[in-house]
């Protein structure tokens, strides 16, 4: 499963997702504030995490997840450059 998570004015939200599960997921982050995504987006660095390592890293984050079928996560920031004339 994948998403897109977009920062806007420092609030996040899923742009597209592949499905409900990450749909779930994506909002358990911003309920949680904290997450392998915002963690992402924060520090500019991809975050590679099993679920074991995110529960000791995002343990707030992982309890609201539930139990959607998940091994590991990969977040990798995306940078987009404006140009304001």
């Amino acid at each position: 499963m994948a998403s897109i998570t977009l920062l806007r004015d420092s609030a996040p939200y899923t742009a597209t997702s592949t499905g409900e599960s990450a749909l779930r997921i994506d909002q358990a982050q911003y309920d949680a504030d904290e997450g392998p995504c915002l963690e992402a987006a924060r520090t500019g660095q991809v975050q590679r995490v099993k679920v074991s390592e995110a529960a000791r890293r995002w343990p707030a984050f992982t309890a609201a997840a539930g139990d959607d079928a998940v091994a590991s996560y990969l977040s990798a920031p995306l940078f987009i450059e404006r140009e304001y004339h």
